[in-house]
């Protein structure tokens, strides 16, 4: 399942409640859990789930199997608890809140049951979500210019998701080359293309697909085609263009990956901050 801006809002907007507890917000510092730490004697926390690995919906007795091997792992004592969709476009998810795990210890637990993310808490501080894996990118050619020549403010969102280590970005040598000739065209402005290369060079990751995916939906445009075929066999999460005829393909190429505008990324570039209590 594509790891997407939207499925990271998702996780940010939960409801993480307790049983029998409070209810853990993302960013919002909560003085009832600091009482329940401290009756425990914990100094941080952490809330898991062994449910549904990769954010991919698993059966109901596939997840309690989950679960239960979950809580037999623990050599800290836990509170069950859910996470909730506040506004119910997804089932609760069973869950619990881990006390006592260092970050470490709870980035390595989320780990082991292939989860996307868990949230961890200090006492004093707000429940903070903290991903395991980052969204693999693909830009076109266009998203690059926006990025090293223009400067357009649509992409500040996706600098600061691959600047806070939330994304990577992949690119191969024929979007790469691709790159490099189109900075040679005349862009409106003095462009230092050597520099733009480097700085390409400098973000990305230059791989060669392991993978050849067949029978992928086929681009109007054929120079774009290359994007289409990189993200696939890249096994990348996304796909960010501002083109139509690859926007025309985003119900197509969804099974691979997710087709997404740069602005996408505008509220999921970065941890959100803490509001004071």
């Amino acid at each position: 399942m594509p790891f997407t801006p939207e499925r990271i809002e998702a996780y940010e907007q939960a409801l993480y409640a307790l049983e029998a507890g409070p209810v853990l917000r993302i960013g919002a510092h909560s003085p009832d859990l600091d009482r329940l730490l401290e009756a425990h004697g914990a100094a941080s926390a952490a809330f898991v789930t062994a449910a549904n690995p990769r954010g991919e919906a698993g059966a109901a007795s596939a997840n309690e199997a989950a679960m239960a091997a979950l809580r037999a792992s623990l050599a800290w004592r836990s509170l069950p608890g859910e996470g909730r969709d506040p506004a119910g476009r997804w089932s609760a998810e069973p869950s619990v809140l881990v006390l006592g795990i260092s970050r470490a210890e709870a980035e390595a637990l989320g780990r082991r049951f292939e989860q996307n993310a868990i949230v961890f808490v200090e006492k004093g501080g707000a429940p903070e979500l903290v991903l395991l894996r980052k969204m693999r990118l693909v830009l076109d050619t266009q998203i690059w210019l926006d990025w090293l020549v223009f400067d357009e403010p649509a992409v500040a969102g996706l600098r600061a998701a691959v600047g806070s280590a939330r994304a990577e970005v992949l690119i191969d040598s024929g979007c790469l080359a691709e790159l490099e000739r189109v900075l040679a065209y005349p862009l409106g402005r003095s462009v230092d293309a050597a520099a733009c290369l480097a700085e390409c060079q400098k973000i990305a990751t230059n791989i060669t697909p392991a993978v050849v995916v067949h029978d992928l939906p086929v681009c109007r445009d054929p120079d774009d085609q290359k994007f289409v075929t990189l993200a696939a066999g890249a096994g990348a999460d996304c796909l960010v263009t501002r083109d139509r005829e690859l926007a025309r393909l985003t119900r197509r190429c969804a099974p691979w990956f997710r087709i997404v505008p740069p602005g996408a990324f505008a509220r999921t570039a970065a941890p959100p901050t803490s509001p004071a209590a």
